[in-house]
């Protein structure tokens, strides 16, 4: 699009077009903070992120996820739900992380398709310790 026309060739022509810019949207959650049953506080303890669940809500399911937007996974889907990632969805997701003990046991979510993501929840497996 230039100057508010499209520039491109479309074929077939057509009366109705949906164009766009390019969005990544992306969540950073804060730091891992709770208090464990024993009363101890984990905000001084290192942390490990080993997977993520996410409740959603009608989204489409191509997100990341990962300590950071650099080591980011992408949500891959089992064999039977192939070719589903594009339909809205509403339920848990579960995704395994790659990542190392920090201070800090934040997450970062990426949807990089211009598709609905409503996150409900975020629910962070987490290793205390390290």
């Amino acid at each position: 699009m230039s100057g508010g026309t499209i520039a491109a060739v479309i074929d077939p022509p057509a009366s109705i077009i949906h164009a766009g810019l390019p969005i990544v949207s992306e969540i950073e959650t804060l730091d891992l903070d709770v208090q464990t049953q024993a009363g101890a506080i984990i905000r001084d303890k290192r942390k490990r992120v080993d997977a993520v669940s996410l409740v959603l809500d009608r989204s489409a399911r191509t997100w990341w996820a990962g300590p950071t937007v650099a080591r980011a996974r992408q949500l891959t889907l089992t064999a039977y739900e192939a070719g589903a990632e594009q339909q809205p969805f509403t339920g848990l997701e579960e995704i395994s992380l790659n990542t190392e003990f920090s201070p800090y046991g934040r997450l970062t979510i990426v949807q990089t398709d211009p598709l609905p993501l409503a996150i409900l929840g975020i629910l962070p497996v987490t290793l205390v310790g390290g």
